[in-house]
């Protein structure tokens, strides 16, 4: 039996590499440059393959979301590893779906135009959702219960 060894290099998880029709040779290309994403680390689509099963797998949004939570399991933020918002916008929220559950804090890389670079920004869902459960808490309560500040 053999293990395959941790990476080494920070994964970066695309849900799809975005492709566009070339005018010319009518052939789906990738529609954009994803090189630069190699200053981050090593890049994975969770949707692989071409244009025909992105589209077949949009329109099967939860094999898409069971698809991306498996691609996902060997995310570790600790390593520096990120998602890539590139590509469909219902696969960007499908896997921001499939790993708000990981219960750690998740990287983002986003496109900048102007500086022509990747930024990395974090969200923190478990924090996200503690404070949605005490406001949603605080609601439950009503005006004039408990814990008013009214004199």
């Amino acid at each position: 039996m053999t293990t395959s060894a941790a990476p080494s290099r920070p994964l970066i998880f695309a849900p799809h590499l975005p492709m566009r029709r070339d005018p010319e040779t009518r052939a789906f290309v990738p529609s954009m440059d994803l090189r630069p994403v190699s200053a981050h680390g090593q890049l994975r689509f969770l949707i692989p393959g071409d244009h025909w099963e992105v589209e077949r797998i949009q329109s099967c949004p939860d094999e898409a979301l069971a698809t991306m939570t498996l691609g996902l399991a060997p995310y570790d933020h600790a390593r520096g590893d990120a998602l890539l918002l590139v590509g469909s916008p219902l696969l960007m929220a499908l896997m921001g779906a499939a790993a708000a559950p990981l219960g750690r804090p998740l990287r983002f890389l986003l496109w900048q135009r102007q500086e022509r670079v990747y930024e990395a920004f974090e969200a923190h869902p478990a924090s996200c959702a503690e404070a949605l459960i005490a406001q949603a808490n605080e609601i439950a309560r009503g005006p004039g219960r408990a814990d008013s500040h009214a004199s």
